[in-house]
């Protein structure tokens, strides 16, 4: 009995190591930074935010008095998520970093604003109607 414990043990592969494996093969440097591109007298660098997110477990149950097995069972998931943030323009005088502009993070500042400015000036009015 002892003997197909360790069998059972021997054919459980726990998923999250495949997925480091996988991701560990999709970590490059050439996913941060770009392929450097020459314009003229310049070279531009993008430069982008990489997130990897993922998850996984997995496990096997204890024979039954009879010996049959309960079961075994294993899953995992993830994804990888890529923002570009700026560009690295590299001159012969000077280096710089130009910024990306997040457009959905600038609309929802303005929203929040007028949202906020809507507000202000409708309990101004009524402070003046009394």
């Amino acid at each position: 009995m002892n003997e197909r414990k360790e069998e059972k043990a021997s054919r459980y592969q726990n998923p999250v190591r495949g997925m480091f494996a996988k991701m560990g093969e999709a970590v490059q440097t050439k996913k941060v930074y770009g392929e450097p591109i020459e314009l003229e007298d310049k070279k531009v660098v993008p430069v982008s935010k990489v997130t990897y997110l993922f998850g996984g477990g997995g496990g096997t149950a204890e024979e039954t008095k009879e010996g049959s097995s309960l079961g075994e069972g294993e899953g995992g998931g993830g994804t990888m998520l890529v923002r570009p943030v700026g560009v690295y323009e590299i001159t012969k005088k000077k280096t710089r970093f130009i910024p990306t502009v997040d457009l959905s993070a600038l609309l929802l500042l303005v929203g929040a604003v007028t949202f906020l400015f809507s507000i202000l000036m409708r309990k101004n009015k009524r402070t003046k109607e009394k």
